[in-house]
């Protein structure tokens, strides 16, 4: 069996013609710059971070209690998890010690509110509330 992967258009006009090769090249690259400011704006702590990763919590919790997966991925999906966790691995990369900080704070809260919301949310229907409002 022989598979090949198929370049895009605009790949193949860039390999043709040999005029603005590095203008083309310069336009499609992110610099340094501009990555480190867009991870730093996803691994800080804020308000909508631990408001959405308590939300996405209670998702993935209703998802457990009614066995539907479909539910349970889609509150690790609306989770905001994964910003802290590139914070941490590109801090490793460029060996910068404050990002690596910042990013492992708003990680330990992330996890730790993830934890002690699905804990509220077990209290609130082991006392019953969930019976009464889906069985009777």
């Amino acid at each position: 069996m022989e598979t090949y992967i198929p370049i895009p258009d605009k790949l193949e006009d860039a390999k043709t013609s040999n005029t603005n090769e590095e203008s083309e090249h310069d336009e499609e690259r992110i610099f340094r710059e501009e990555l480190y400011t867009k991870v730093i704006d996803m691994s800080k702590l804020s308000s909508v971070y631990v408001s959405m990763d308590i939300l996405s919590s209670f998702v993935a919790a209703i998802g457990v209690l009614n066995d539907d997966v479909a539910v349970i991925f889609k509150g690790m999906i609306i989770a905001p998890l994964i910003g802290p966790n590139i914070g941490i691995s590109f801090s490793m990369v460029m060996g910068d010690l404050s990002l690596a900080r910042t990013a492992s704070k708003s990680s330990f809260v992330g996890y730790n509110d993830y934890y002690y919301s699905i804990l509220r949310f077990r209290y609130f229907f082991e006392c019953g509330f969930y019976y009464s409002i889906y069985y009777s």
